[in-house]
């Protein structure tokens, strides 16, 4: 430390935008096997429906997710 002060700030961020980098991660990774799936021309188990799915619940979560980590949610729209 440098005069008694930590060597690294704390992270501002909370639970909130963790678990939407988690969620935002899992469903772009869904997304990009259901594009590649679908592009090499099959579709075994219903992978391309699935990893559809995937990416559009992560997006609905997400959203609301950075909005509640917001310092003035009620600004959200801007």
């Amino acid at each position: 430390t440098y005069h008694g002060m930590p060597a690294l700030k704390p992270s501002p961020w909370s639970w909130k935008v963790t678990l939407y980098m988690a969620v935002a991660g899992t469903s772009g990774g869904a997304q990009v096997i259901a594009t590649m799936v679908r592009a090499g021309g099959g579709d075994p188990h219903g992978v391309v429906r699935a990893g559809r799915t995937i990416g559009l619940v992560g997006s609905l979560v997400g959203a609301p997710l950075l909005i509640a980590d917001l310092k003035t949610p009620h600004r959200w729209y801007n």
